[in-house]
């Protein structure tokens, strides 16, 4: 019987082809706007960290403004994501954790002098601490990490890119070579391999986190001797950004990130009472007059913070456009199922009943979901062909193999706009198949 019904409304819609292609066409456009939405938050949201998820966390320290009015909205917990240089020291000072490290985004002038026919080029890389390579798995196809840690009278060491090794040593083995970092001489400890990549990046999802893998690494404790670049996030409550390098490491100004790493769970319980009791010592000299708050994020955690709420704006406007075209396809509808009153009225005069005429409909409303469906699946692969083209660039290549449509978001938004026309279409069949013949058959 269901093969009849199926008929019936698959020639109803033909009598109509416009109507019915617009109301696809409306169904398959929201379909396919939050399809893309769906993919890409869901690429965002993918952890390449979560084998280290309860030993690996990112320091969060409550050193903002005590001011009501001053709140930091660049975060979910409206804590600072960074630190100070000198609250970065203290995170650094303590043996709790077994690896720890600091970090910024960078940008330096990078020159090899013993190729004087190469020119210098400006390169962006991060500020680090040793144990971020182990910290965070890097993979290394030569050398290594520079050895010392939390000295900050100059390591004068430097970690490249293997596609940076290659730019500025050709094929020659770069370990060991010098290398001027801003004019200063900086021996390579070490070349990360190729085929090290993290996306999206954890340790700072917030700075590009698809790009390629960083051009240098530097020890972050030299940023005491010498005024780097800084590309990352910067954030000051008090206004007391300094052109005086000296005065700026010594200010308020949050610039760096922290990672800590724990062997046990009692060393994070540990470790809060360590960073705790730090902050009662510095409110003693006038600090943290907000809160003596401290969280560690776990890598999953981080990210979320760092996304804030906006980044569930995305989601509010695919839902708002989907619901907008289901709407526009369900009025449709509704205009269609009233235009046809005469056919149901003449086949509700030669027997059919009530029933009937509601299955039908019910059954035209679920093949206008399903070519909207059609439809969205169609349009969603065309647009990743163009995101996929248009990310395929150096900088976002990586960003490419993730924007891949998920089956898991092409089921979930197919149920529910399947669903929301289907039974949205009950009260136009409904009120059709409840028509009175008479009145049109005496029209006629």
């Amino acid at each position: 019987m269901w093969r009849y019904y199926l008929f019936l409304g698959w020639r109803s819609l033909w009598k109509t082809p416009v109507i019915s292609v617009l109301m696809m066409l409306a169904l398959g456009l929201g379909m396919s706007f939050s399809l893309v939405v769906l993919t890409l938050f869901d690429s965002t949201r993918h952890n390449p960290m979560q084998h280290k998820i309860d030993s690996l966390f990112a320091v969060q320290l409550d050193n903002w403004s005590d001011d009501p009015a001053k709140i930091f909205v660049w975060s979910k917990n409206f804590v600072p994501t960074a630190l100070n240089f000198r609250d970065a020291k203290a995170v650094l000072a303590s043996d709790i954790p077994v690896r720890k490290t600091v970090l910024s985004a960078s940008g330096a002038m990078l020159d090899n002098p013993s190729q004087p026919e190469k020119s210098p080029g400006l390169q962006s890389g991060y500020l680090v601490s040793r144990d971020f390579f182990a910290m965070f798995d890097v993979k290394f196809a030569d050398g290594g990490a520079w050895e010392p840690q939390g000295i900050y009278t100059g390591i004068h060491e430097i970690v490249l890119s293997e596609w940076m090794s290659e730019s500025y040593f050709e094929d020659a083995d770069s370990v060991g070579k010098l290398l001027l970092v801003d004019g200063t001489p900086y021996t390579v400890a070490g070349v990360v391999s190729s085929d090290w990549y993290m996306a999206p990046r954890v340790y700072d999802p917030a700075k590009n986190p698809f790009g390629t893998s960083p051009a240098f690494y530097l020890p972050a404790e030299d940023i005491a001797l010498y005024n780097y670049e800084r590309w990352g996030s910067v954030f000051s409550w008090n206004n007391d950004i300094s052109d005086s390098h000296q005065d700026f490491i010594d200010g308020e100004t949050l610039w760096l990130q922290a990672w800590v790493e724990f062997k046990k769970p009692e060393q994070k319980a540990q470790y809060l009472a360590y960073l705790k009791g730090y902050i009662e010592q510095q409110q003693e000299n006038g600090r943290y007059k907000r809160s003596n708050k401290v969280y560690l994020n776990n890598s999953q955690k981080w990210m979320s913070v760092l996304a804030g709420y906006q980044s569930y704006g995305e989601l509010i406007l695919a839902g708002l456009i989907l619901l907008i075209c289901t709407t526009n396809s369900i009025a449709l509808l509704m205009a269609k199922f009233l235009r046809t009153s005469l056919d149901s009225a003449v086949r509700r005069a030669l027997g059919a009943s009530r029933f009937a005429l509601f299955t039908q409909h019910m059954f035209e409303a679920f093949l206008v979901a399903v070519g909207g469906g059609i439809i969205a699946l169609l349009i969603s692969f065309y647009w990743f062909e163009v995101i996929n083209k248009t990310m395929s660039g150096w900088d976002w290549h990586y960003f490419a193999e993730f924007a891949q449509l998920q089956a898991s978001s092409i089921v979930f938004l197919f149920a529910l706009v399947l669903l929301a026309t289907t039974l949205s279409g009950a009260l136009p069949a409904w009120r059709v198949s409840g028509t009175n013949p008479s009145r049109y058959l005496n029209t006629e």
